[in-house]
């Protein structure tokens, strides 16, 4: 295993494979905590979808969450989200 040791060399890491590939809070975890042995994969074991719980028979409020997310989406702040977030890995030089 190669430790992780500078957060420019995670971005690095992530330029050179795709940071959809790494997941970028497994390598700042990597990099913070050498001494603990820890290893990233390139490929994830599962996928775990996230989901949001609404009580049942609540219409209106299932209707203003679609709503909402659909108004996200047409204007592209989700794909902005999902690209800064979980694909470029730029925000962890921000990180103390």
């Amino acid at each position: 295993m190669t430790p992780i040791v500078s957060v420019s060399a995670t971005l690095r890491v992530f330029s050179r494979t795709g940071a959809s590939r790494i997941n970028p809070i497994c390598a700042l975890t990597q990099m913070r905590f050498p001494e603990a042995g820890l290893a990233t994969l390139s490929e994830p074991l599962t996928i775990e979808p996230i989901g949001i719980a609404l009580a049942p028979g609540d219409s209106l409020l299932l209707n203003m969450v679609t709503n909402s997310f659909s108004a996200l989406e047409d204007i592209g702040l989700l794909d902005a989200l999902d690209k800064k977030w979980f694909k470029d890995g730029g925000w962890l030089i921000q990180l103390p």
